[in-house]
């Protein structure tokens, strides 16, 4: 996986806005299934936004693992408890959610309504 400091600067910003958002402006205390739960929709969004303003129709699985590594790493930098052996709980659900091209539209709903758009 490549290490991304631009994406994981743009990321962490809006993680944290993100995390504002779903912790009531930090008035409610998150744990960590909040911050899975985060990190897999944004990773999830933001794959899907390559997927369709990117150079090519698709996502390879090496976009997926960087896009979503860079996150993790992000959050992580916030968060330090966050720590590498839970990225794994991120890394399978975005690839279970991202194997289907079919299931895309579906999944930008979903994201969209956890976004509150």
């Amino acid at each position: 996986m490549q290490i991304n400091p631009v994406w994981q600067e743009a990321f962490r910003q809006e993680l944290a806005n993100n995390l504002g958002r779903v912790s009531n402006n930090f008035t409610r205390q998150l744990v960590m299934k909040d911050l899975w739960e985060e990190c897999i929709m944004y990773s999830c969004d933001m794959c899907l936004h390559y997927y369709k303003t990117g150079p090519f129709k698709g996502l390879l699985p090496d976009t997926i693992d960087n896009v979503t590594y860079n996150v993790c790493m992000a959050l992580k930098s916030m968060v330090p408890e966050f720590v590498e052996s839970q990225h794994q709980v991120v890394f399978d659900k975005v690839k279970e959610l991202l194997k289907d091209p079919n299931t895309y539209e579906t999944l930008q709903d979903s994201i969209d309504n956890y976004y509150g758009k």
